[in-house]
């Protein structure tokens, strides 16, 4: 998982540079925007996240943080209750950021949605979550991390699931039009 450096030193860093993405990986900044920011929901958002990018296509001596839909995922978390939406900017303009996962309100998705607009960067706006698979969750979760999952636990490994049904039948994420749309597909409810 990448560290989000503070928002001066990245700003300090920017040269123009743009990061590239490896031709079997890609990368996900996960922008954790909730209602309710705490340290602690924080972190279940990435580790509901992680455990969804470790329960397919996971090998040893993984290099990168996991798997989604094939490939090698590298995750860039941002806390705005941390951060600002300069410190996304700015990860987006240091980064070549495939896919930007919003957790938190509908506002936030909008405003996040407008550093994205025209670029090649996928928004992945909240999407609804399904109960039905609920106790399953919560059990891998737990012997996952050795805690309970709360509701940011589920938003987390809904919005890695929905990234693995998108990107597995493309084969990748070159192709940004169908991507958006797979990914626009899962947002009223997604079984997982």
């Amino acid at each position: 998982m990448k560290t989000i450096l503070p928002i001066a030193v990245l700003v300090a860093g920017l040269t123009g540079f743009v990061g590239t993405a490896k031709a079997h990986s890609f990368n996900v900044a996960l922008v954790i925007a909730l209602a309710e920011p705490s340290a602690a929901n924080s972190r279940q958002v990435r580790d509901g996240f992680l455990l969804a990018t470790r329960e397919r296509d996971a090998h040893p001596d993984e290099e990168s943080d996991g798997h989604l839909g094939g490939l090698d995922v590298y995750l860039y978390p941002v806390d705005l209750d941390r951060e600002s939406l300069a410190g996304v900017r700015a990860l987006l303009q240091r980064e070549q950021i495939d896919i930007l996962a919003i957790i938190g309100p509908e506002d936030a998705a909008e405003e996040i949605g407008l550093l994205v607009a025209g670029s090649r960067t996928a928004l992945l706006a909240p999407g609804q979550l399904r109960p039905a698979s609920a106790e399953a969750f919560k059990n891998r979760f737990q012997a996952a991390f050795g805690y309970l999952p709360a509701a940011p636990a589920a938003e987390g490994y809904n919005a890695a699931r929905r990234i693995d049904a998108a990107v597995r039948p493309l084969g990748g994420v070159d192709d940004r039009v169908a991507l958006r749309r797979a990914l626009d597909e899962t947002r009223n409810g997604f079984d997982w």
